[in-house]
């Protein structure tokens, strides 16, 4: 992350007191940790991923599963040090920190710990509102001072059901105002196969976005080809975001990948995605053990980097809706001078997106 925030030019807004304050974020994911870097800001948590629903046909089957768009089970997980594997340490010990891995950091308002027990999600959230506790602010996420609401819709495997993303969306809807909900980060896709649970993913991410809630969605891993960007990104109103950095290889899911990131345009019609990209390889995050850090790669980790970036613009504009924000994004993002199925409208790029006003 502090690679992330040096190319962004992250740190001058946080030096500016520009931290997404207040600012809600659901993340639609694996659950979160009790990571010490998101202490007091898991604002609600929330798990439908073990939730019976009813009727069989709003399940993704076999290789329609949702999945998770970053690296999967075999990444390393390091100290706060980042020197190497940490799997066996408590990193509390004589650090005087006053929590213990089995503290609660959640609000007490909680409808129940949404628990992480893949990895995904807490690394996500971690990019989004982490405060680097842990790593002296080296691994800091975008918009420390938001607020995390953590949807759990994955199991353990990193996979999921189309009905229980659309359960865990209609309780982001509900309690939009509780938590006071404005962006919904969903780093998960599915291969578009024309079923029917992907109609329904669509019209599940575009309520939230009718409701005034900004939704930033993976590109999905399947590029480079041309219509592989993943259901619900595929949709046509809200934010899609892909990798700017895919060029350089990196290991995912246990073999060497690069031009993962989904490229438009969204089958049979003329829709260009993503939107915007930012970066997505070896990004540093929260770990889900051991309160330490892990690397992850995909366009999973490039969604939350808008999310964050968006939280810190709601920060300081909070009228702003999410077609504004979105027509905001249009007119600063930097191209890269890639083809618009790759980039959409290019790098996001908070300086111009806070009109400069914050950075020195």
């Amino acid at each position: 992350m502090n690679r992330v925030r040096e190319l962004l030019k992250i740190d001058s807004l946080h030096r500016a007191g520009i931290t997404g304050a207040g600012v809600g974020v659901a993340v639609l994911d694996s659950g979160i940790f009790a990571h010490a870097d998101l202490r007091g800001r898991i604002a609600a948590s929330y798990d439908v991923s073990d939730k019976k629903q009813n009727g069989s046909d709003s399940d993704f089957r076999g290789d329609s599963h949702v999945n998770g768009c970053g690296m999967g089970k075999d990444d390393n997980i390091y100290s706060k040090h980042g020197f190497g594997r940490a799997e066996d340490d408590n990193i509390y010990s004589g650090h005087g920190c006053g929590m213990g891995k089995d503290d609660n950091i959640y609000s007490k308002h909680d409808f129940g710990r949404a628990e992480d027990d893949n990895g995904h999600g807490t690394h996500v959230a971690g990019i989004i509102a982490g405060d680097g506790f842990l790593s002296h602010g080296k691994w800091r996420g975008i918009a420390p001072g938001a607020r995390i609401i953590a949807v759990k819709v994955l199991r353990k495997d990193g996979l999921g059901k189309a009905a229980d993303l659309m359960a865990g969306m209609e309780w982001v809807l509900k309690n939009r105002e509780k938590y006071g909900i404005r962006i919904a980060n969903i780093s998960i896709g599915a291969r578009p196969e024309g079923a029917p649970e992907e109609a329904r993913l669509i019209r599940g991410v575009e309520a939230l976005w009718d409701a005034g809630i900004v939704v930033t969605a993976a590109a999905g891993n399947n590029g480079p080809g041309a219509g592989t960007v993943t259901v619900p990104g595929s949709s046509r109103r809200i934010i899609t975001v892909g990798a700017s950095d895919d060029a350089t290889p990196v290991w995912m899911g246990g073999r060497r990948r690069e031009g993962y990131s989904g490229c438009g345009p969204v089958p049979d019609t003329c829709v260009i995605k993503p939107e915007v990209v930012a970066p997505g390889g070896r990004i540093m995050s929260l770990a889900h053990r051991y309160q330490g850090y892990t690397a992850k790669s995909g366009t999973s980790m490039a969604a939350p980097i808008v999310a964050g970036v968006i939280a810190l613009l709601l920060g300081q504009r909070p009228e702003l809706t999410p077609k504004e924000v979105k027509k905001l994004l249009f007119e600063t993002s930097a191209d890269l001078g890639l083809p618009k199925e790759k980039q959409g409208w290019g790098m996001v790029c908070p300086e111009k997106l806070l009109n400069g006003k914050f950075f020195r």
